[in-house]
């Protein structure tokens, strides 16, 4: 009795093993196969944010360049050196940095970053980007290069348009007047800042300014504006141009 009750453990066993065996099979190379009538386990499935494929292809398509740099010791002695940058790719970018490359008191050659004036640039958009220096700096071999920028969604809103109206040039300034108009359909509500980017006769950025809008526009509003800076450059500022610059 003993002996059939053994027995009857060890048949248990090996068909145990058998039921076990007969899920998966490894071939003669190693790899497991699934027996046929047998269902294969469904690949796993990418998670949604894990593909960085897009983002490559989105650095690659990135590009900013400096178009145009400029430097010329102003009427109060400093250095002021200006650069216009164009997002020559084809995906909006933000944030770019521009670094001036000039030699300092010492004679050391020096190198000072400073962001573009606009905050997101769509592709074959342009900025100006500007620095004061020290005193007693020369101009000569000051050049503008691209620091750095990171990617961007689009402007949040692109209905909201800046259109210049005039220059005058009351007694050592320069002014520059303009609007801003909603074009759109509903109120915008966020703030943004237009960007007044001064041009001497030879098309070189020589001055900067900025208005800001902190509580946006309502749809079909228009609101006249104007910055004042000095005119000190050489050649004299002869043009502007204005470009909005949404903050959020």
């Amino acid at each position: 009795m003993k002996l059939n009750y053994v027995l009857l453990l060890a048949i248990l066993f090996v068909a145990i093993i058998l039921a076990s065996g007969c899920t998966k099979q490894e071939d003669s190379s190693g790899t497991t196969t699934t027996p046929p009538g047998s269902i294969s386990p469904e690949p796993p499935t990418a998670l949604p944010g894990t593909d960085s494929d897009s983002n490559d292809n989105a650095a690659q398509q990135a590009k900013v360049e400096v178009i145009k740099s400029h430097a010329y010791v102003g009427m109060a002695g400093h250095l002021k050196a200006f650069a216009e940058i164009k997002n020559t790719g084809t995906v909006p970018v933000k944030f770019v940095e521009v670094a001036f490359n000039y030699t300092n008191a010492e004679g050391n050659p020096t190198s000072d970053a400073k962001l573009a004036s606009v905050r997101i640039l769509n592709p074959g958009d342009t900025a100006p980007a500007s620095m004061t220096l020290d005193i007693g700096l020369s101009p000569e071999g000051v050049t503008a290069t691209i620091a750095g920028f990171d990617l961007s969604d689009p402007a949040p809103y692109n209905k909201i348009i800046a259109v210049k109206q005039e220059l005058s040039k009351p007694g050592g300034y320069a002014r520059g007047s303009a609007y801003a108009e909603n074009t759109g359909d509903i109120d915008w509500e966020g703030s943004f800042a237009v960007t007044t980017t001064y041009y001497d006769a030879q098309g070189n950025v020589v001055e900067t300014g900025t208005s800001f809008f902190p509580f946006g526009l309502k749809k079909g509003e228009k609101m006249e504006f104007s910055t004042t800076v000095i005119d000190d450059s050489p050649l004299g500022i002869s043009d502007f141009k204005v470009q909005i610059d949404y903050k959020d």
